[in-house]
């Protein structure tokens, strides 16, 4: 879901034709794609967050005490820890397959391939997917090295790239 809605986001403009008037309004290529990509991130981390709160909030409403104790739980925090790792790093390939490939479809195809050669390839130890395995081992922390770098310091980078890419390509 998160590929598909960044890959309009971000392809759509140009694709339907409406980029050039986008596009002349007194803001760089750069901070439009800033905003993107704030956007699309801040709905990402909703749609990926939204179900868990929903299960927690309603089935316990009747207990303050007790929904605060089990979101602010160590567990629940190593939860949402990691699964904000996997939503930056998703959102950030999205984001830079779609300033680097030409069209939409070819994002959504390009997007998926890399998400998933890694869910294919090696599932519990490549990104977003060793993120979502790691809470079922007990003794981690997120901000260890295997889970910082590739959950923080890689979508960081893409998304660099991604700007540089966005700024040199021309709007149609």
């Amino acid at each position: 879901m998160i590929i598909l809605i960044g890959s309009l986001v971000f392809r759509w403009d140009r694709d339907s034709g409406y980029a050039p008037a986008l596009y002349s309004l007194p803001y760089s290529k750069s901070k439009v794609f800033v905003a993107k990509f704030a956007a699309f991130l801040l709905l990402s981390f909703a749609l990926y967050l939204l179900p868990y709160l929903l299960a927690v909030l309603p089935s316990n409403a009747d207990i303050p005490h007790a929904v605060f104790s089990i979101l602010s739980s160590k567990e629940a925090l190593k939860v949402f820890v990691l699964s904000a790792y996997a939503v930056l790093y998703t959102v950030s390939i999205t984001a830079f397959v779609a300033s680097v490939l030409p069209g939409l479809f070819p994002t959504i195809i390009g997007a998926f391939f890399l998400v998933a050669i890694s869910a294919d390839l090696f599932p519990s130890t490549l990104p977003p997917f060793s993120f979502i395995t790691a809470p079922l081992t007990s003794q981690l922390s997120p901000l260890e090295a295997r889970f910082f770098l590739p959950g923080v310091v890689v979508p960081v980078a893409l998304f660099l790239l991604g700007v540089y890419a966005f700024e040199r390509r021309d709007v149609v």
